[in-house]
């Protein structure tokens, strides 16, 4: 007797896969309901519950132990004594009863009593009691007191779902709490103290990522599979993996992409996936908090303009627990599932700079040149014109425009070669010049933070690959016959709220700002620069001043002139 209360108090805090306190009714034909509550009631699960031994109860004891009608008693008998999981525990059970002796020495939620559940599940018979919720709480009507396996038959499991571990428990009216897990991703952008789901750059700039995901809770499994799948767009290119920690223990070995840990599958050039796959994860089971990994990527000149360059994570993962092949990579015999997706965004934008003339009745200048400023310059990629040594070879978005040009004093150029009477104005009399369009033409600012660029015949350039910064952009040389402005700041600013560029703080009295807009639509900016034609006035003082200098001077000379002419008359 004292060996079957052993066996009532075992059976009654036995669980598998969810946590259950279950006593039994005295009654061996008295219905009993099992109530299972999932972890997120939105997500739908099915459940059944199958009777492994059926018995008697008199008080505390549970009596008269034989096969439940759930159970295939004989073969399930044979293969508790042949499992190479189990070992020899069963090679002298020859009843239920023995059976139910040797569970004794199993304690809760071990790896024996997995392997026990793992040997009943694949020895059930059709008799069983089924759930019919379309949400949690679920519960099952069975009859008869007894020994109970309750099993999670979902068809199709939502995203980052898990199925229930299998159960096994003495019955009454009570509740059950399943342990599946619901994995979700976090990923963010890390700005210093900030984690973002949407940031701007500059074209060069090096974005890092973290991906957060909480610990599988990996009940039931004897093996678990575990792999972080992460998918770049073409406008970034990875760099490195800086951590990936398991439970605040950090176990990235530096530049290594295999170790007895992980693997890591890298991507190379622009875009791509990155795949890290976790080696015998199953070792870290019953620890809590997050796996995170940290990694670095570039935001190269294919970076989208108009739309947002995103970067993807997700996780494939084990997903039932009554099913566990070897858990490491390659293998393919253990059921898995993917969790649901996390997306950042990183956003970046253009100046487009139009050149007009004369109030703009001259529609488009060709021949300024513009240079661009500031601090917040990395890489820039410029659609203009450009004046190369005659021999040079176009590269690939670039096209030599037919002509020979000659360079100026004042920068610009000229197809006129220079002669005995005008050479004086050239830079040099043999320096020969072809002229080049080109579209994207990468250029890294360095230390300098600036670009030059200039315009074209439609009279435009593109400074593409800027965030939000003060810039000065300052016109270099002016097309021949018009006169340079003055240098224009222009400030870039991010709106967090919306995601969008917008201009920045500005003087409103400052003409200077006329016709500098955001367009929305593209997520870019356009500024109208105009030149005016006609002489070179100074630039301080104004033309008065100057004037009667020049005027003052001629009347002095003239008076001059005219005193001598007097006084040799008056001689004469």
């Amino acid at each position: 007797m004292k060996t079957m209360k052993k066996v009532l108090a075992l059976l009654v805090a036995f669980v598998m896969m969810l946590t259950m306190n279950i006593t039994v009714f005295a009654d061996g034909t008295t219905e009993h309901t099992i109530t299972i509550t999932n972890a997120d009631p939105a997500k739908q699960h099915s459940y059944e519950a199958y009777q492994v031994f059926s018995g008697s109860l008199e008080g505390d004891e549970l009596t008269m132990i034989s096969w439940g009608s759930g159970v295939k008693g004989d073969e399930l008998l044979a293969a508790l004594k042949t499992d190479p999981t189990i070992g020899t525990d069963f090679s002298s059970a020859a009843t239920p009863a023995d059976v139910a002796k040797v569970l004794t020495a199993y304690k809760d939620n071990s790896a024996s009593l997995d392997a026990f559940a793992s040997v009943v599940g694949a020895k059930l018979s059709t008799t069983k009691a089924a759930s019919s919720e379309t949400k949690s709480p679920y519960t099952i009507k069975v009859t008869g007191d007894g020994y109970y396996f309750v099993k999670d038959t979902t068809e199709t499991l939502a995203e980052g779902e898990s199925y229930s571990k299998f159960m096994l428990k003495v019955m009454k009216d009570e509740s059950i709490e399943a342990k599946d897990d619901h994995l979700t991703p976090t990923k963010k952008i890390v700005e210093g103290e900030e984690r973002l789901d949407e940031n701007s750059a500059a074209i060069g700039d090096t974005i890092t990522y973290e991906i957060s995901i909480p610990m599988p809770k990996m009940d039931g499994y004897k093996s678990y599979f575990f792999q972080m799948k992460d998918t770049l767009d073409k406008g970034l290119t990875f760099q490195k993996v800086t951590s990936i920690q398991v439970a605040g223990e950090e176990i990235y070995q530096k530049d290594q992409l295999s170790t007895d840990d992980y693997t890591i599958a890298a991507p190379e050039g622009k875009g791509g996936n990155l795949n890290i796959t976790y080696k015998h994860f199953i070792d870290y089971k019953g620890k809590t908090g997050n796996v995170v990994v940290t990694y670095e990527a570039i935001l190269n000149e294919d970076a989208e303009l108009e739309k947002s360059n995103d970067n993807t994570v997700k996780y494939k993962y084990s997903n039932n627990p009554d099913k566990t092949g070897k858990g490491e990579p390659g293998e393919n015999d253990y059921p898995t599932g993917e969790t649901p997706e996390d997306t950042v965004k990183t956003w970046v934008t253009q100046l487009d700079v139009l050149k007009t003339g004369d109030n703009n009745t001259i529609k488009a200048l060709e021949g300024a040149e513009f240079e661009l400023s500031g601090d917040a310059l990395n890489i820039v990629l410029l659609t203009g014109t450009k004046f190369e040594a005659k021999g040079y070879t176009a590269k690939t978005g670039e096209t030599i425009l037919d002509g020979e040009y000659f360079k100026l004093n004042d920068g610009t150029y000229t197809k006129t070669a220079p002669t005995d009477a005008t050479k004086e104005k050239y830079a040099s009399e043999t320096d020969k010049y072809v002229k080049v369009s080109f579209e994207n033409y990468k250029t890294e600012t360095g230390e300098a933070k600036k670009v030059t660029a200039v315009t074209g015949e439609d009279g435009k350039i593109h400074f593409t690959g800027l965030k939000p910064g003060t810039y000065t952009l300052k016109e270099t040389v002016a097309p021949s016959g018009y006169n340079k402005v003055a240098d224009l700041t222009i400030v870039i600013e991010w709106d967090e709220t919306n995601h969008t560029f917008k201009v920045g703080a500005a003087d409103t009295a400052d003409t200077k700002y006329s016709g500098y807009t955001a367009d929305t639509d593209k997520n870019t900016f356009k500024i109208t620069v105009d030149n005016k034609s006609g002489a070179i006035l100074p630039s301080t003082g104004g033309m008065g001043t100057t004037i009667f200098y020049v005027i003052g001077g001629l009347l002095v000379l003239a008076a001059a002139v005219l005193l001598i002419s007097r006084r040799r008359v008056s001689e004469k």
